[in-house]
């Protein structure tokens, strides 16, 4: 199976690694679509966006991670 479904587009590939990371953790297959030259020339990226793909069957289950992980409390580093 291919993974040719859009879970999220962003700015640049430093964005969208940690989603990536997040969704293994969640046993979920992804990875980085990014017109950037493999990393060479991250400002094509900025013109084009950077892809989250994940395999179909697992976008409705990534989205709700995804959602969640938007929606999750920020640390506020002066609280300490």
């Amino acid at each position: 199976m291919g993974f040719t479904a859009v879970l999220t587009l962003v700015q640049h590939r430093v964005l969208a690694e940690p989603l990536v990371a997040l969704l293994a953790d969640n046993d979920i297959a992804a990875f980085v679509k990014s017109d950037d030259c493999g990393g060479v020339d991250p400002a094509l990226a900025f013109s084009n966006g950077t892809r989250v793909m994940v395999q179909p069957v697992d976008l409705p289950r990534a989205r709700h991670l995804l959602l969640a992980y938007e929606n999750a409390p920020q640390l506020d580093p002066e609280a300490g």
